[in-house]
């Protein structure tokens, strides 16, 4: 099952102490860790491309390397 938590945009303005991009910043962090900092799962398990989720780490500054599987 994926999770769905990227339905929502957030603009320009929001705040970094928003709430849903908190929460998105640690589902993503969550599922990094889960699955071994593994991208295309990780990706698989957020319901979003590797592309989205590369964008999503470098948008919330998420330092991690990843095990990229073609």
């Amino acid at each position: 099952s994926h999770v769905k938590i990227f339905g929502t945009r957030l603009t320009y303005r929001q705040s970094k102490k928003d709430p849903a991009r908190k929460n998105e910043r640690r589902a993503i962090l969550d599922a990094l860790s889960d699955f071994g900092n593994d991208a295309a799962a990780t990706a698989k398990r957020l319901g979003i491309s590797k592309a989205t989720l590369y964008r999503k780490i470098k948008k919330y500054d998420i330092s991690r390397r990843l095990t990229v599987w073609s």
